[in-house]
């Protein structure tokens, strides 16, 4: 049996993961699933150790690299498909999130 906190849970990283490709921020997730935004935030923080906003980006970089690592995929247009504003706020953030730019972390981990 799963505890209602962690189906909880469950329920607010598929949400997520269903929405990765969407520009989506803690609000849009509160809301979805019926949460005030502080009430979710705290039930996250108590149940993970981390924020809603974290698995937001954990997912999407998770998505991100999913396509960086396919070569066919030009590295190009890839903030559209993964739901960020514009090219150069994705590579900031994944270079913020891995240390290494989306070529050069193609070139270290693709296969």
């Amino acid at each position: 049996r799963i505890a209602p906190a962690a189906r909880k849970i469950g329920s607010v990283v598929e949400f997520i993961r269903t929405h990765v490709t969407d520009r989506i921020g803690v609000a849009d997730v509160a809301a979805q699933l019926g949460y005030q935004r502080r009430s979710l935030e705290r039930l996250f923080r108590e149940a993970t150790g981390g924020t809603v906003l974290d698995a937001i980006h954990a997912i999407k970089l998770e998505a991100v690299k999913a396509i960086v690592r396919d070569r066919r995929n030009l590295l190009s247009g890839i903030a559209e498909r993964v739901g960020f504003s514009s090219e150069a706020h994705l590579k900031k953030f994944f270079k913020s999130q891995t240390g290494m730019t989306m070529s050069a972390w193609r070139n270290a981990f693709s296969g």
